[in-house]
């Protein structure tokens, strides 16, 4: 199918480990949420994007989420879909560095990363590539963060900043 792994293991899951009607159940959702589309574009050089840092009460996460242009990397859905993927991180039972599948498997008001990541694909028309998850949970009293972006952008969320280069130190 040229589908991502996951997406087969959860179709064989919701289709009693039937191998055909998995396949007719991921092309259904395929053309329903842009996963063809996905896998057309998914060749495409991933060079732009931002990287957006969340500070919560106990945890602050950072990610970092590429396309192929500047102008979408602007655009208002890209700069929610990373806002949503650091909010999704808060969920992670690991702290420091995810793997991508840890990352994308994330969850934001019940929605997978990945499941995002699809939709932003589908309306955006771009290759869209989250490149890495980290999280860091804060113990109290006794630890502090501090956090900078280059070429820092413009969007609306108070507790969230993004750029285009950001590291996040921690003493």
């Amino acid at each position: 199918t040229g589908l991502p792994f996951i997406k087969i293991k959860e179709a064989l899951l919701q289709n009693e480990n039937n191998p055909e009607k998995a396949k007719t159940w991921l092309l259904e959702m395929a053309e329903q949420q842009n996963w063809s589309k996905a896998q057309k574009l998914s060749s495409r050089a991933t060079a732009q994007g931002l990287v957006g840092i969340f500070s919560g009460s106990d945890f602050v996460s950072m990610v970092s989420v590429q396309c192929e242009t500047d102008f979408v990397s602007k655009n208002s859905k890209f700069v929610d879909l990373v806002h949503q993927s650091s909010l999704a991180l808060q969920t992670s039972k690991i702290n420091g560095i995810l793997s991508p599948e840890n990352g994308l498997s994330s969850l934001y008001n019940h929605q997978k990363v990945s499941d995002l990541v699809l939709a932003a694909v589908g309306s955006l028309g771009e290759n869209i590539q989250p490149k890495s998850f980290y999280i860091h949970k804060l113990q109290s009293g006794n630890q502090t963060y501090a956090s900078y972006v280059h070429r820092r952008s413009n969007n609306e969320h108070d507790d969230f900043i993004l750029g285009a280069i950001g590291p996040l130190p921690s003493t």
